[in-house]
């Protein structure tokens, strides 16, 4: 698909500045990314890009629905039936998951992160485990579609990985 070119040269001169940025911090070796901070670094400048060109997200609200070839955020809260029945409202929360595979990062078992994160903070460090572990694309999980916020990015037009 041909990207339709930008007439916002600021924007542009910010997106080199951070590509240039990312390289450099692939360059660091393994043993000395915690030193230099590198893992956060690399989320906070993925999380810049986003907000400059946020990514459509493939989504599905079927919890039996797999993509193997991604890492995957699943978005839980309040739905609209808890509220109806009067249970109290609850920030939408992501999980980040994963099937195992191989790539040409090398071999990962299926897992996830630990613990319960906020939204922005989950699919940022998807994006930098898909980098990282060279899997082909982020997917969301929703437990409803209407818990989607357009500030976390966009939703493709049709349900389904």
């Amino acid at each position: 698909m041909a990207r339709v070119p930008s007439i916002n040269p600021k924007r542009d001169k910010e997106i080199v500045r951070l590509r240039k940025l990312l390289a450099e911090l692939e360059q660091i070796p393994a043993k000395r990314r915690e030193d230099e901070c590198a893992d956060e670094r690399e989320i906070t400048i993925r999380a810049m890009f986003r907000d400059l060109d946020p990514p459509v997200y493939q989504w599905t609200t079927n919890d039996d629905e797999v993509a193997v070839d991604a890492i995957m955020v699943g978005i839980g809260g309040t739905t609209s039936e808890m509220i109806g029945i009067g249970l109290t409202y609850v920030e939408p929360m992501g999980s980040i998951y994963w099937n195992a595979r191989v790539t040409d990062k090398g071999v990962f078992d299926a897992g996830g992160e630990t613990g319960w994160w906020t939204v922005k903070d989950a699919l940022a460090q998807a994006h930098a485990l898909q980098h990282r572990m060279g899997y082909e694309r982020v997917v969301v999980t929703l437990e409803e579609v209407g818990i989607w916020r357009p500030e976390w990015g966009r939703l493709a037009d049709k349900e389904g990985f």
